[in-house]
């Protein structure tokens, strides 16, 4: 584990995967801690598929690869390569472990900033050989709601705003596989109540159309997601248990039903350029 902070917010990481693992304002702890009953992780850092692949596997130039949900950083551990009072950056190299997974020569890097009461997270994505790389990218952090924690979860009077006025459009998703199936005009507006009953079918994945969220919690405390261009902004809770919400920014989707197996052809995969390298920042501000 590894602490940054500026005596206004504190922030731990774990290199297992390159996660939060702690992020306190002012002393009190916002990122959800994980349950048994529930979530039992805190946050997983997406690379490099997001998600589900329909049956588990893809190809390459016709070669099958098999790869967990969300792909290989949350698995694996990180090294850190820079380390500073109020930044840390951790790094994830491609191995022959992995290759047999992902068969691209690439360098991940997450970089954890703070400044007052905002931390920012910087991705980045290095394609070290000579031919194109399809990725996909992602944050899964859960942030702590206000509500109870009993067999009956209430976690109602939480929102998550997102910062829009047009009509929110959905993938959608089938229930059995958990893949996309297309697109639907959501039942929501802008305003996505909290609680349980809005996580019946999983999460809410929506086309992003703005570049910024925020959690408003019941007793006021508020959690803003700066979150650019990023093409597709999720939110998602266990639909019984858990006091939490994880705000999922994602360059890249799950599967589709009729998902094709080459890598580079599936839905909103980014495709980086030999040598090139693909960078995100997201920040959020705690109060």
């Amino acid at each position: 584990m590894v602490t940054i902070g500026n005596g206004v917010l504190q922030v731990t990481v774990s290199e297992k995967g390159g996660v939060l693992d702690s992020v306190k304002l002012c002393g009190e702890e916002y990122l959800w801690q994980g349950s048994e009953k529930s979530w039992q992780s805190k946050d997983i850092v997406i690379f490099p598929f997001v998600a589900r692949l329909k049956d588990g596997w893809y190809s390459v130039d016709g070669k099958r690869y098999e790869m967990k949900i969300h792909g290989l950083a949350r698995y694996n551990e990180f090294t850190v390569t820079e380390k500073k009072d109020d930044t840390v950056t951790l790094t994830l190299s491609q191995n022959d472990e992995m290759r047999a997974q992902y068969p691209f020569d690439f360098i991940f890097s997450v970089k954890y900033s703070v400044a007052k009461n905002t931390l920012t997270v910087d991705y980045t994505v290095e394609n070290k050989g000579g031919r194109e790389m399809p990725f996909g990218l992602g944050a899964h952090a859960g942030w702590q709601l206000d509500g109870t924690e009993d067999d009956d979860c209430d976690t109602s009077g939480n929102y998550f705003i997102i910062d829009t006025e047009r009509p929110i459009t959905e993938y959608d998703f089938d229930d059995e596989l958990h893949l996309v199936k297309g697109e639907k005009q959501s039942a929501f507006a802008n305003k996505i109540s909290l609680d349980k009953a809005t996580f019946a079918h999983d999460a809410v994945v929506t086309k992003n159309e703005a570049k910024r969220a925020t959690i408003i919690r019941k007793s006021g405390k508020k959690l803003t997601f700066d979150v650019g261009d990023v093409p597709v902004l999720a939110v998602w809770s266990h639909a019984k248990h858990g006091c939490y919400a994880c705000v999922e920014p994602w360059w890249g989707l799950p599967d589709t039903v009729a998902a094709p197996r080459e890598l580079k052809d599936k839905l909103l995969i980014q495709r980086l350029a030999p040598f090139g390298v693909f960078s995100y920042q997201m920040r959020v501000t705690l109060e």
